[in-house]
């Protein structure tokens, strides 16, 4: 038995005409317009959808007013990416995880295309009382580009006005997101970490592989640590969400700024690492400084929504013809914290 099989399920009774034990899993929301107060909200934040710049300020905008439209305790903007779900904000500020919204909304029911209205009776987050949630898809050009979430007390359940509602909204953002994309600020499939970057296993083999001795002699191995600072005071003061959107914007950056043959790899949460091919010190620091300039002059919208209005590149390095990978990765890292270049 799965958990969202093991909890108590139900319409709330106004949808369906009375009290149903019937565990309801999945379904369709009955049609009702919404309120006369929620038509007029949705009126008056309307034309703020197309000023949205960046996929963090439209979701922090659709989360705040799902909130207020909905009477919520909680609301959460999810975008839709290639590698699953992603929380892009949420309201009050939490996990960034999709876990504590239970095993139903975890399944991802917005793919279905259609609402979910429900109550469950045993809920991890609000105990014996249970939680109310509603969940709407985001659609744009016809695909499924995310879910609008809301969360509050089993006692208080959501209704069909308020699906309506939240629905108009989803649609708002949805066309938001479209004008995003053809705009070319956003790719909605796309991860928020472009493919071309690589992990800490890809980096450890690349680099094994690079220290290993070769017939034609050693050539000087060469390892940069590229950390964003701001990337940490994003993520905690706006979630995880908008400091990953942050990260994301920078790596893109430096990703087009990369000399034929360096790789980018994610190290930790707010640093890259860059193998490069053979240079002279004053090649490698030259490189640096470009992209320390590239992310510093850019108009970072992910940051100025994080919190952040600019964002900085701080960078060590280092260099070696042999040895372990993790011996030039500690070197690396020593010179990140010191912000000067070891050699050995």
């Amino acid at each position: 038995m799965t958990d969202h099989q093991a909890m108590s399920w139900r319409v709330p009774p106004d949808q369906v005409g009375g009290e149903s034990d019937v565990p309801a899993q999945r379904r369709t929301v009955q049609p009702r317009s919404a309120s006369p107060r929620q038509v007029d909200l949705l009126r008056a934040v309307g034309p703020r959808f197309a000023h949205a710049i960046d996929r963090v300020s439209l979701a922090r905008l659709a989360a705040h007013t799902a909130q207020t439209l909905v009477d919520a305790e909680k609301t959460a903007f999810v975008l839709q990416l290639i590698e699953g779900p992603r929380v892009a904000w949420e309201v009050p500020a939490g996990a960034g995880a999709l876990a504590p919204w239970g095993a139903l909304i975890a399944e991802q029911p917005w793919r279905s295309r259609q609402e979910v209205c429900a109550v469950i009776s045993t809920d991890p987050v609000h105990g014996a009382g249970g939680s109310a949630l509603l969940a709407v898809p985001i659609l744009t050009a016809g695909r499924v580009a995310g879910a609008l979430l809301a969360r509050r007390r089993e006692i208080l359940p959501f209704t069909a006005a308020d699906a309506d509602a939240l629905r108009r909204l989803a649609r708002h953002a949805g066309r938001a997101l479209l004008g995003l994309e053809r705009l070319g600020s956003v790719q909605g499939g796309v991860p928020m970490i472009p493919p071309s970057v690589g992990d800490r296993t890809r980096l450890l083999a690349d680099l094994r592989g690079a220290l290993r001795p070769h017939p034609g002699g050693h050539f000087p191995v060469v390892l940069a640590m590229l950390r964003i600072p701001e990337v940490g005071r994003v993520r905690a003061g706006a979630g995880p969400g908008p400091a990953e959107e942050l990260m994301r914007a920078a790596t893109n950056l430096m990703v087009g700024e990369l000399r034929v043959g360096d790789e980018l790899y994610r190290w930790s949460e707010d640093t890259l690492a860059m193998l490069m091919t053979p240079a002279e010190d004053d090649v490698v620091t030259s490189v640096i400084g470009r992209l320390r300039e590239v992310v510093q002059d850019a108009a970072l919208d992910a940051g100025a929504a994080g919190g952040a209005d600019t964002a900085s590149l701080r960078a060590g390095w280092a260099a070696a013809t042999h040895g372990a990978a993790e011996q030039l990765v500690a070197l690396a890292e020593s010179a990140l914290a010191a912000d000067h270049a070891p050699r050995f």
